[in-house]
């Protein structure tokens, strides 16, 4: 699949927040790019594109305002949508924010799946069963059955989404 850069416009068939030069040149700026520069461009544009993918699904009805057009293919652009401290963010543009964190995710995405199946239960580290008196004591791993978060990724979105369960009211 070609990459599909979303342009501001709403395209009905764009796959990603940034192009791979936006995320050689944020990660070449932060010192960080080694990893990226070995990767070939069919495996950097696909690892944009499921940084695009995870971020869209993990923040899927948390965005402040609502899509721009019914037809696009992202959750962005969007209109009547304001940062947290109630700037205004124009209807024809991603937010920096946005492309930072998909920036990010990018580089995250070509090492690791982002989203991941969980086991129901997770992992059984340890069992035990008797039968005299009938015993039974299963131990998980830590850390199963929990989804992964980005640090990078949701912090460089902090202020474009609201909480789940919190409502954004103005006096």
């Amino acid at each position: 699949m070609a990459l599909v850069v979303e342009d501001g416009t709403g395209l009905s068939n764009s796959n990603s927040y940034v192009s791979v030069l936006f995320v050689t040149t944020y990660l070449t700026d932060r010192a960080n790019e080694t990893a990226w520069l070995l990767l070939t461009t069919a495996q950097q544009e696909a690892s944009v594109i499921k940084a695009t993918d995870y971020i869209d699904r993990k923040y899927n009805g948390l965005w402040f305002g609502s899509q721009k057009a019914s037809t696009q293919s992202l959750a962005w652009p969007r209109v009547n949508a304001e940062d947290i401290e109630g700037n205004i963010i124009a209807s024809d543009s991603i937010p920096s924010q946005l492309e930072k964190a998909a920036a990010e995710a990018a580089i995250k995405a070509s090492t690791e799946d982002l989203l991941p199946d969980l086991e129901r239960g997770g992992s059984i580290k340890s069992e035990k069963k008797k039968v005299g008196s009938i015993e039974k004591s299963t131990e998980y791993f830590s850390g199963a059955n929990t989804n992964k978060s980005f640090q990078a990724v949701d912090t460089a979105l902090r202020g474009l989404f609201r909480k789940a369960g919190m409502e954004l009211t103005r006096a």
